[in-house]
């Protein structure tokens, strides 16, 4: 027995603003939410974002494009990395991961591995001229030198390639501040709302490049292709608010802006 489709009011009105809605707006609409969420001031507290980045503050793709801000405009995973680019971000060639521009990691600091565990700070600087670095110990064989200028630290590391300290070999590299560090200490000093996030814990560089490149495949549709979405009552009843042509699986959430060509 047929059945009788009566969509809902609400619908009905979602459906004649989507069809209001030109590519260029929805691109807008786009556009200042992912700049809202990659800005200075929002990325510096937002945990959550921060927790997802790898050290040099690269994010996936796919948790920006499933935020439910995002997802409620365009479920269009093509104009959402338009936007993306729009917006001023790094994209992947692969399309996997996002990141925001960041100043540039300041290479001022020395790496120095192998050190004998019984050196104490006064040995260490000792390996040092006339500059004397600020120094910190990593653990008992490893030691860093931050210096005032990056061409004193880079002169520092020329010198010393074939250092020797007794009878071990030292390895002298430079290692340059991570930019997630480098973005907070300075929104730090310049007396912005930060985080209270462990850079450490941050993902290594390499997690994400197990995955593969991100298809343009919806998060509203299935294997097979078909869109996801309550299954329409038979029986003659009335169905309301199920799936409607003009704006998809309105049960998974409808959104303004899909069907475009990015």
């Amino acid at each position: 027995m047929p059945f009788t489709f009566v969509p809902s009011q609400e619908i009905v009105e979602y459906a004649q603003l989507k069809a209001q809605i030109s590519e260029d707006e929805c691109m807008e609409m786009l556009v200042k939410q992912i700049s809202f969420y990659f800005s200075r001031q929002n990325l510096v507290k937002d945990t959550f974002m921060l927790s997802k980045m790898t050290t040099n503050m690269q994010l996936p793709t796919d948790v920006v494009f499933n935020f439910h801000k995002i997802q409620a405009i365009t479920n269009d995973f093509d104009l959402f990395i338009t936007a993306l680019k729009k917006s001023g971000l790094f994209v992947t060639e692969d399309r996997v991961l996002v990141s925001p521009k960041v100043e540039h990691s300041k290479k001022d600091v020395v790496l120095m591995k192998q050190l004998p565990s019984s050196s104490t700070e006064t040995d260490v600087l000792a390996l040092f001229d006339e500059t004397k670095p600020e120094l910190a110990q990593i653990d008992p064989t490893t030691w860093t030198a931050t210096f005032p200028t990056e061409k004193q630290a880079s002169m520092f590391v020329q010198k010393n390639q074939e250092l020797v300290v007794g009878d071990k070999a030292v390895s002298v590299t430079i290692k340059p501040a991570l930019p997630m560090k480098t973005f907070l200490d300075a929104a730090r000093a310049d007396g912005l709302e930060v985080a209270d996030f462990d850079v450490s814990k941050a993902m290594p560089v390499w997690f994400y490049r197990q995955r593969g490149p991100r298809g343009d495949k919806s998060k509203n549709t299935k294997k097979g292709g078909k869109p996801r979405g309550d299954k329409a009552r038979k029986g003659g009843k009335v169905v309301k608010d199920a799936q409607f042509p003009a704006l998809g699986s309105v049960s998974n959430g409808a959104v303004l802006c899909s069907g475009y060509t990015a």
